[in-house]
């Protein structure tokens, strides 16, 4: 079939632009090529997350080839942020630099509207390697812990569910940095849903001052994860979270210097912040 002169003209013309409406259902066949399995998941990211105008997306010949939500937070101290959240091309369109361009369209916006940083959490280890080659850094660290459900003398605690005007409290007095990306009410209403949504919870322990430690787990394949514990006497809320699950131990996640769990690019000063439950 013979080309017309616009056509021959814009064929191999690559566009990096945000989603239209029109999009969201090959983005959410997208999401679910990269993230097999997570369907549900998928879903929920969807309805509760995804924006159109907050999504770029790579096109060529009207074709969509990749794509990144770009999620705006605020560091305690540093600023606002931009947070990129499932970034991904279909297998076909690996190895063209297609992430990498939409990454640099992101970060140029980003340096325009005068953000601090780009910041990121890979979906695995072997991304580590491909995102410091693009500029990123490790600067988000957690210490994760083994617990056990040991008998410990919890006279005078008790647990029960968290409100987030509650849990922010918690998390702003026990971060190991003092920098760390800012939680507000309606952050916190989301992990709740998020959490008790696909079979994990959040629960909290309590003395006579009022919540003093939460934690946020999760169960797959046969183990119990406590994706973020804070606050103070954590053993007693893990040994209580695990009696009632039926699990002897778990190991929980917390603000320390242990491995690292997400990256920046800052486009000044480079800082280590905290970073944790950003539906990674």
């Amino acid at each position: 079939m013979r080309l017309n002169f616009w056509e021959r003209l814009t064929r191999d013309i690559i566009v990096i632009k945000y989603a239209e409406k029109s999009d969201t259902e090959e983005l959410k066949r997208l999401f679910n090529v990269c993230f097999p399995g997570e369907e549900s998941f998928c879903s929920w990211i969807f309805e509760n997350i995804y924006k159109p105008e907050n999504t770029l997306i790579d096109v060529k010949d009207g074709v969509l080839r990749g794509s990144a939500m770009e999620l705006p937070y605020k560091i305690k101290g540093i600023g606002d942020v931009t947070y990129l959240y499932a970034v991904g091309t279909f297998p076909e369109f690996r190895g063209k630099g297609i992430c990498g361009n939409i990454i640099n369209y992101s970060r140029e916006n980003d340096s325009r509207k005068g953000r601090a940083a780009s910041v990121l959490i890979p979906g695995n280890k072997s991304l580590f390697e491909f995102y410091r080659r693009l500029g990123y850094r490790e600067s988000s660290f957690v210490s994760e812990r083994r617990f056990t459900a040991e008998d410990i003398d919890s006279s005078g605690f008790c647990t029960g569910n968290c409100r987030p005007s509650d849990l922010i409290k918690v998390y702003e007095k026990k971060p190991f940095r003092k920098k760390y990306i800012i939680r507000n009410e309606e952050y916190f209403e989301r992990q709740l849903n998020m959490f008790g949504k696909f079979g994990g919870n959040c629960q909290g322990l309590y003395d006579e001052s009022g919540l003093i430690s939460y934690c946020f787990y999760s169960v797959e394949n046969g183990k119990i994860l406590f994706d973020e514990i804070m606050g103070d006497k954590k053993e007693i809320l893990a040994s209580r979270i695990l009696k009632e699950t039926g699990f002897k131990e778990g190991i929980g996640r917390e603000p320390g210097l242990g491995r690292p769990i997400g990256m920046a690019y800052f486009y000044e000063k480079n800082y280590d912040f905290y970073m944790n439950l950003m539906f990674n």
